[in-house]
């Protein structure tokens, strides 16, 4: 088993370019009704972006829940090999590179609604803001992830130190802020957001129960301190 997992730590540049493969391929998708002008073609880049956008920063958020029940497993099993969370902290370095592939699709989203709904009219864009919730949650939103991405730069966490740790907490917020906004701009009667509210709110019970757990144990580990 630990020859399996050593295998997997040296596929990681591999696994790192095929990420970033098929985070090109769908942003091309994302964005190819714009090249064919049509009466949809807003509503499915903006679709596509958001959708993907939520779907990577819940793979993003899954990191660690995936990290700490590899662990319990390989030790339910007696494995001479994968029962401690250090032995897949290289699971934390796709953690990072996920979240930044749901900051490009959040980009994309934004620099779509900004171009082609308000034609980066200012006003234009404080008047839809202030006309339907969703879309200042969607500005709120913005603001997080360039926050959180910002932060992730490795010279800016050495300068940060244990407040960037504090900081990156705020990413669970940003998961409540993106599902709000995709609940409230779905169309009345549409149940498309229901399978990303339900992987998000065990997202949420898991991080609040585990911290829970890790506090009557008096140990604390998100993931965040793990080496990258």
């Amino acid at each position: 088993m630990r020859d399996s997992i050593q295998f997997i730590k040296r596929q990681q540049p591999i696994i790192k370019r095929l990420l970033l493969i098929i985070a090109m391929l769908l942003a091309i998708y994302a964005v190819f009704p714009a090249l064919i002008p049509s009466a949809n073609s807003f509503e499915t880049i903006m679709y596509r972006s958001g959708t993907y956008a939520l779907i990577f920063l819940l793979l993003s958020l899954a990191i660690t829940p995936l990290r700490r029940w590899l662990s319990i497993c390989f030790t339910y099993l007696h494995a001479p090999y994968g029962k401690r969370l250090a032995d897949w902290n290289f699971l934390i370095q796709y953690r990072r590179r996920i979240g930044l592939i749901s900051a490009l699709f959040a980009l994309i989203h934004c620099i779509a609604y900004l171009h082609m709904e308000v034609v980066w009219i200012v006003d234009e864009a404080i008047e839809d803001a202030l006309r339907r919730s969703f879309i200042w949650i969607g500005w709120l939103s913005i603001t997080v992830y360039v926050v959180l991405t910002i932060t992730s730069i490795t010279a800016i966490q050495k300068k940060l130190k244990r407040t960037w740790r504090q900081i990156h907490r705020s990413v669970y917020g940003l998961l409540v802020l993106v599902l709000l906004h995709f609940f409230l701009a779905e169309k009345a009667g549409d149940t498309a957001y229901l399978p990303y509210v339900i992987i998000g709110g065990l997202l949420l019970i898991h991080r609040i129960v585990f911290a829970i757990v890790d506090r009557h144990n008096q140990r604390y580990d998100d993931g965040l301190e793990a080496t990258r």
